[in-house]
């Protein structure tokens, strides 16, 4: 192996035992917190419970017409992409079957004029 490999294979060996020195940490034990507040495991730190506020019909409806909006104009996007792709296509076909179908002319009079001398 060569220097570069080594190197590179034990950097990759030390990520992987950081990695899993990591891994196996012990959760920190909560404090014991004031009142109504909880503790965060992962910081130790006391915060207030949040409140959820629920949305109203109405609120919730405007959302969802919201999403659904975006949803169909990426569709529309998408489909409109694809048609436009399409008609490209068919033009360049007919285009070039015009183009083939115009030397076939030049081909057959040319041959016409050779043959008639």
């Amino acid at each position: 192996m060569s220097s570069q490999t080594k190197q590179i294979f034990l950097m990759l060996v030390l990520i992987f035992l950081l990695s899993l020195s990591y891994a196996e940490e012990e959760p920190i034990a909560c404090k014991p917190c004031p009142g109504s507040m909880t503790c965060d495991s992962e910081t130790n730190t006391c915060f207030q419970d949040t409140v959820w506020i629920v949305p109203t019909k109405a609120e919730h409806t405007a959302q969802a017409k919201y999403v659904n909006s975006i949803e169909l104009s990426t569709f529309n996007f998408i489909n409109l992409t694809i048609f436009c792709f399409m008609i490209g296509l068919f033009v360049g076909y007919v285009i070039s079957r015009r183009s083939d179908k115009s030397k076939k002319d030049k081909r057959k009079k040319a041959s016409k004029k050779k043959l008639k001398w």
